[in-house]
């Protein structure tokens, strides 16, 4: 296995140095979204988190901080996530829905149009928009939108959309900081000392799944040197220092199937790639 490892241990050493400025996408909006207490080095920057605060309750839902009763809304999800807190034998969950039906299949759009995007609603009208010579444009990583296009700049989690008055600033009402919802899909991982797993070649915004302690081995430890009063990541019961690196395997003894390559960037949980 140690093959596989070398070339993302690379790949891991590269976001580590990107990640030192705090402009940069390091997995913190998971963080955000529970309020854990960011620790800051010398630039300012969080360098780990404290989460000790974070618990589920016995009798609600929690959702940024606010504990939800059986049967209340949600306030401040994503536009395209509606959801409601339910309590059935003493066991809290979310239930959410998309609050408007889309096609699967658009209409057909003349050549050159294109259907416009609103950061405020995923349930929009039809809106076909076809650019003219005098269109207004943003532009952003030297690429060109029109107004309604949906954009993501580079090495960001902010979702935006072009309109009259861009100036390159990616603040509202043109762009907005990425909603995970990470609570309402995987609080139950993060209490578990789960490890979030996000896209290789894609910037470390919101994790599309989590992986957990029962699912997996732990293989192929690569320890840092790191003082023992360093700030932890944890992985179920296990600890691993800053800069800590390691492969998650299929649980089968037998197989040597690699799950994800994981590191200890930014505590207390492990950040994993696949």
């Amino acid at each position: 296995m140690h093959y596989l490892t070398i070339p993302l241990l690379l790949l891991f050493a590269i976001t580590i140095k990107a990640n030192s400025n705090c402009s940069q996408v390091s997995g913190r909006l998971l963080y955000d979204e529970i309020k854990c207490k960011p620790n800051l080095d010398k630039n300012g920057c969080p360098e780990s988190y404290n989460c000790s605060d974070y618990h589920l309750p016995k009798d609600g839902c929690l959702f940024e901080g606010h504990v939800y009763k059986d049967r209340q809304i949600l306030n401040g999800t994503s536009p395209c996530r509606q959801c409601t807190c339910n309590i059935k034998n003493n066991t809290s969950s979310f239930s959410c829905f998309k609050p408007c039906f889309r096609e699967a299949q658009g209409p057909k759009l003349p050549n050159g149009c294109y259907v416009g995007h609103n950061l405020n609603s995923c349930c929009r009208k039809v809106d076909i928009r076809c650019p003219t010579a005098s269109t207004p444009v943003c532009v952003s990583d030297d690429r060109t939108y029109y107004p309604g296009q949906y954009f993501q700049p580079c090495r960001t989690c902010m979702d935006c959309v072009c309109q009259k008055g861009f100036q390159g600033e990616l603040v509202e009402p043109f762009c907005r900081k990425m909603r995970c919802d990470v609570e309402i899909l995987h609080s139950k991982q993060i209490v578990d000392n789960c490890a979030p797993l996000y896209c290789r070649h894609s910037p470390l915004c919101c994790p599309k799944d989590f992986i957990c302690p029962s699912s997996c081995r732990v293989e192929n430890i690569i320890r840092s040197n790191k003082t023992s009063n360093e700030e932890k990541c944890k992985f179920g019961t296990q600890s691993f220092s800053v800069g800590d690196t390691l492969d998650l395997l299929d649980l089968n003894a037998n197989s040597s199937r690699l799950i994800a390559y994981c590191a200890c960037t930014l505590p207390p949980l492990l950040t994993c790639f696949n």
